[in-house]
């Protein structure tokens, strides 16, 4: 007994549907991948329109902790198009901790698929240009970090809470007139900046190369 041709057709096109959404699901583990190709300058956008689906539940999940934890949200939420793929979107949510003078980033990417991939960074400014900066970002552990920058990069925190207590322990060891506010009127530039020193650091140790049409930085292997 044959195939029935439109059975088959139907088949097919499922195992093309599934395929695309396999290689479009993710750009290849953003945050750590060696093929990941890193803009020269970051460039930030804000975003327009309603959230994404798979963004929604972690960000008010993370804001209703934060804000118990006296963080405050920050506007616009921006997006990083340098970073963006087709059908993925890269957005950058702040939180401003006044008290504590701490920034509290978080980076989501959503996809086609509902698996959105987090990664969270806290910074303190100090005086004499100095930061104070914990995160669960693994790249930034293999360069040394930019002068005045004192990293810790916590890979074993399952909660925002965990997080924010390892920055706070790292506050103890500076006196609280050293601390310099965030500027939450303008938290992007700060990120700007903030971007534009761990690339200078990561140049520096020789783990960034620039791509063939030197647009881009990529990491260097081992």
């Amino acid at each position: 007994m044959g195939v029935n041709p439109f059975t088959l057709a139907l088949l097919l096109c499922g195992i093309l549907v599934v395929s695309v959404l396999l290689v479009l699901r993710r750009p290849s583990r953003l945050f750590t991948s060696l093929g990941t190709r890193i803009p020269r300058q970051l460039t930030l956008a804000a975003h327009e329109g309603p959230m994404p689906i798979d963004v929604r539940a972690p960000v008010e999940y993370l804001g209703d902790r934060l804000s118990g934890l006296g963080f405050q949200a920050l506007n616009p939420v921006m997006r990083l198009p340098d970073f963006e793929r087709l059908g993925h979107r890269l957005l950058l949510f702040a939180h401003h901790h006044p008290q504590e003078h701490a920034l509290f980033l978080m980076a989501i990417e959503s996809g086609l698929v509902p698996d959105a991939q987090l990664m969270l960074h806290v910074l303190t400014p100090l005086d004499q240009g100095r930061r104070l900066e914990t995160t669960t970002l693994a790249a930034l552990g293999s360069i040394s970090s930019p002068k005045g920058v004192t990293l810790t990069v916590a890979l074993d925190v399952d909660r925002v809470e965990e997080l924010w207590h390892r920055h706070r322990r790292g506050l103890a060891s500076f006196e609280r007139s050293e601390r310099r506010p965030p500027s939450a009127a303008d938290w992007p530039q700060e990120v700007a900046e903030v971007y534009a020193s761990w690339l200078q650091a990561g140049v520096r140790a020789h783990r960034l190369v620039l791509d063939g049409r030197k647009a881009r930085y990529r990491l260097r292997a081992g």
